[in-house]
């Protein structure tokens, strides 16, 4: 069993609290960055910085749920994507909210299975146009 079968068998609370379990967090959004030719960043950047493809720019806030949890990756130094992983919300939402400000969002096949609270928040990517299709963990796969 992976971890996301293991949360959704009941297991979360010891997945979650024993690292054991499961590499930590951090390693895993670098392999995910690893996966896609992308870095985390330890800098954030908005939609529009993203969408506008610039490494510096004036930062639009977002109040909305739908940004929780978020990743930040860069290529080169310039913003690629940002991992979205909220609570309660649909893909169809985060769908709609990348079309709205130019961008697209990807989700794994089992889009649950998100590296900050696997099976208990959406994992999705928001990308600029012509990023290509997303390469997910093996265990977001399976």
């Amino acid at each position: 069993m992976n971890i996301i079968e293991i949360y959704e068998a009941g297991g979360g609370n010891t997945v979650l609290n024993n690292p054991t379990w499961r590499p930590s967090r951090a390693e895993r959004y670098k392999k995910l960055a690893s996966l896609n030719d992308m870095k985390v960043s330890n800098a954030g950047f908005s939609l529009n910085i993203l969408r506008d493809g610039k490494k510096h720019g004036r930062w639009e806030r977002y109040e909305t749920p739908l940004l929780d949890h978020i990743v930040y990756f860069k290529r080169n130094g310039w913003p690629v994507a940002i991992l979205a992983q909220p609570y309660g919300a649909t893909v169809d939402e985060i769908l709609q909210l990348s079309a709205k400000h130019g961008l697209i969002a990807q989700s794994p096949p089992r889009p649950r299975a998100s590296i900050y609270y696997p099976g208990g928040t959406l994992c999705l990517m928001i990308t600029r146009r012509g990023f290509g299709p997303v390469s997910w963990l093996p265990e977001q796969v399976a």
